[in-house]
C-alpha cells in the first residue's frame, strides 16, 4: 500500500516516564525539569493524598451518560473550592 516508504523514520517518539504515588507522568521534552522539580510544592499533597495500602471495599462504580464524557467529567472535578470554604472548620481544628 506504502510502496518504497521507508517506516523506520515514522515511529513513536519515546517518552520520558516516572511513577510518583501510583501516578504515571510522561513527557516528551527530554530536557524538561525532573519530575520533582517540575511538581514543586504539589508533589507533597500528591504524596499525602495517595494510600497504595488501600483495599478496596466494593466493586468500581460505573456511569453511563448518554452524553460527552468530558462533561460528565467536569461536573465532578470543578467542585474544589467546596472543602475549602463550606468545611472550614474541620480545616481550622485539624
Amino acid at each position: 500500500m506504502y510502496g518504497d516508504w521507508d517506516k523506520s523514520r515514522y515511529g513513536l517518539r519515546r517518552a520520558r516516564v516516572e511513577v510518583r504515588a501510583g501516578i504515571v507522568f510522561a513527557s516528551f521534552d527530554a530536557s524538561g525539569l525532573p519530575l520533582d522539580d517540575w511538581l514543586g510544592d504539589a508533589g507533597w499533597y500528591i504524596d499525602r493524598a495517595s494510600h497504595q495500602d488501600r483495599i478496596p471495599l466494593g466493586p468500581p462504580m460505573r456511569f453511563h451518560v448518554r452524553g460527552n464524557w468530558k462533561t460528565f467529567m467536569d461536573q465532578g472535578a470543578g467542585d474544589n473550592y467546596h472543602p475549602l470554604t463550606l468545611h472550614r472548620s474541620l480545616q481550622e481544628i485539624a
